[in-house]
């Protein structure tokens, strides 16, 4: 382990006070800083490299200005840090490789800016700890980096970082993450071209509403999960971020999984929207109410919920949550998210331990001798389309002639399909009745 220093306030800082490592390059920014940490005159460099993008690149070719990056190795790291530091609103991520970021800069600067650091841990150069101190900042501040530490690597860093395509726990070449925000692709190129500075707009607000909820929560931690670019891939119509709630308090053992599924107001919505959404009237709300030991996904989508990229999606969260029991899935939703939930329980009824299907008009294609063994319950209100009402009826019935002595039927007197929607997602009775089975039943 590298020990982490004491550092100087901002205003007081001399070269001496300085880890060996940074001195170097620490002499040509000391008198550049000003008492309240900022630089005092940028660099010229960058401004003319900036002013040339805006004017002459950009009318001969054809640059997205939400698509601007920055990386560098060596001195070229400490001033790709310098650059996303001055113009934290100019670039869409960047790659520092070897380089340092001074700890009288405020980190929360460039936080929401999406980096990947890289520094071999036997460099003689610059200090190691040039680039885990300002990490460990970041992790502090929950920021959009993360930080690949290559074992027994000097100053070539960047003859790995600049061709990474994933971990090698063997050679030790191991990423960490400062929050559950980031892009965890491991591609080194993929990731870059994945971020956009739309994206961080984006994702500063999303993070500033999940701030709030989470100070608001007692009961649960709500995450953003965001898939992979090479899982996205195949995920069809499902949005880049999925919501997540975990307790607070975590009993030991394999905790169970409820996945909600959002109706069609959803489809065209912000994620941001869904997120305020969901801890009002959704899954996250649920599972502050319901105050249970349990684990809640709810996934985003622009169109139809398809069951081929929620198994696809559920393949790729138990295999990295492994502390999901498999025996005690469940599902539910209500509207869209209701037909979701009833076309995949027909597609893949023994991935679950129960289902709700509530609010649609069901189709009743596929086999419902395939339903008979799982328990289900429908819900529906008393004042919804009548198409809705009989739709969510005839299912329960189907399933019933079917064989399945495990199904249940709620009709909430005089609600409406939004009255029955808040009705569903606040039924901690409802949760209680699904987490009560298992597949091992």
């Amino acid at each position: 382990m590298h020990p982490i220093p004491h550092y100087p306030e901002p205003g007081s800082i001399t070269v001496e006070d300085l880890p060996e490592g940074m001195r170097k390059f620490g002499a040509r920014l000391i008198g550049r800083i000003d008492e309240a940490g900022a630089v005092r005159e940028p660099y010229g460099v960058l401004d003319e490299a900036l002013e040339l993008i805006d004017t002459k690149l950009t009318e001969q070719y054809k640059i997205d200005a939400d698509r601007v990056y920055v990386l560098g190795h060596s001195m070229g790291g400490m001033g790709t840090f310098t650059a996303i530091y001055q113009h934290p609103d100019r670039f869409a991520a960047a790659i520092p490789s070897a380089g340092i970021f001074f700890p009288w800069l405020d980190a929360k600067r460039i936080q929401d800016v999406p980096i990947w650091i890289f520094h071999g841990d036997a460099d003689p150069t610059v200090d190691y700890i040039g680039s885990s101190h300002p990490f460990q900042r970041l992790k502090k501040l929950k920021a959009n980096a993360k930080f690949t530490t290559l074992k027994d690597v000097k100053h070539n860093a960047n003859q790995y970082g600049f061709n990474y395509t994933g971990d090698d726990i063997e050679k030790g070449y191991i990423t960490e993450y400062a929050s559950d925000r980031v892009d965890k692709t491991d591609h080194i190129w993929d990731w870059l071209f994945r971020q956009t500075r739309s994206r961080q707009v984006e994702d500063s607000a999303l993070n500033e509403t999940l701030k709030g909820i989470n100070d608001r929560f007692k009961n649960v931690d709500v995450q953003l999960v965001e898939w992979p670019a090479a899982l996205q891939e195949n995920l069809g119509e499902l949005k880049r971020i999925a919501f997540m709630a975990t307790p607070v308090e975590k009993s030991e053992g394999k905790l169970p999984l409820l996945i909600t599924l959002h109706g069609g107001g959803g489809r065209n919505m912000s994620l941001n929207q869904q997120l305020e959404r969901s801890a009002k009237v959704k899954g996250l709300g649920l599972a502050e109410l319901a105050e249970k030991d349990m684990i809640l996904l709810e996934p985003n989508t622009a169109a139809p919920f398809d069951p081929a990229s929620l198994n696809i999606m559920l393949d790729y969260v138990l295999a990295t949550y492994p502390d999901i029991d498999t025996n005690r899935i469940y599902v539910m939703g209500h509207s869209m998210g209701g037909r979701g939930t009833w076309t995949w329980i027909n597609e893949s009824a023994d991935r679950f331990a129960a289902a709700s299907p509530n609010g649609f008009s069901a189709s009743y294609s596929g086999d419902a001798e395939g339903l008979a063994r799982l328990p289900i319950w429908g819900m529906v209100g008393g004042a919804d389309k009548p198409e809705t009402i009989a739709g969510v009826k005839g299912m329960v019935e189907r399933v019933r002639e079917a064989g399945n002595q495990r199904v249940k039927y709620t009709e909430f007197p005089d609600a409406n399909h939004a009255a029955a929607n808040a009705a569903v997602f606040s039924s901690v009775e409802l949760v209680d009745w699904m987490l009560g089975f298992s597949k091992v039943d």
